[in-house]
Order: C-alpha cells, then sequence, then structure tokens
C-alpha cells in the first residue's frame, strides 16, 4: 500500500509541470510547504514566489531534490524543456 505522500506528488505531477510549481508540489508533499487552500492560487505559491525565483536554502534543496528523483527515475525531465518535470509512469519500486 503506498502512502498519501507518494500519492500526493504522484497525482500533482501526472501532467508536465514547471520546474518552479513541481518544486512547490514537493515542498508540499514533504511537508514543508504548507497546502494552498485553492489551487488556482499555484503561481503565487502560497505568497512566497520569491523562494522559487531567487538563490536560497530551501528552493535550492527543492530544486536539487527535483534532480535527484529524475536520477533515480522516479521523476521525467522533458528532453526538449529541460524545465519540466512529471512522475515517471513506469516508476515501480522493485525496479530500484
Amino acid at each position: 500500500m503506498e502512502n498519501n505522500l507518494t500519492n500526493n506528488l504522484r497525482h500533482t505531477l501526472k501532467e508536465w509541470t514547471e520546474i518552479d510549481v513541481a518544486a512547490f508540489h514537493l515542498g508540499v508533499a514533504l511537508g514543508i510547504i504548507p497546502p494552498l487552500s485553492d489551487e488556482k492560487d499555484i503561481y503565487n505559491f502560497g505568497g512566497k514566489k520569491w523562494m522559487f525565483w531567487s538563490e536560497n536554502p530551501l528552493g535550492n534543496l527543492l530544486f536539487d531534490l527535483l534532480e535527484n528523483l529524475v536520477k533515480l527515475d522516479i521523476l521525467e525531465k522533458h528532453k526538449g524543456d529541460n524545465q519540466l518535470f512529471r512522475w515517471n509512469p513506469s516508476y515501480k519500486w522493485d525496479d530500484l
């Protein structure tokens, strides 16, 4: 049985997602960032847009985690636009 963290990230990154939005969803899935009450506000990033658009420890960590999830084939990075990420639909725990 999968936990809510995996199901949440798998769901929120189901489609190709811009890197800053993907990092935001990762932060929410990890419990670092509170979830939005309204998904229409996603590009406001919970009032912390600067965290995803500037050099800072937490933003850098989230971007690095995205890249590491790609290296593990848990996420995919778009071949034509390296700013887009999505959940790898063929990811399987047993493949690690």
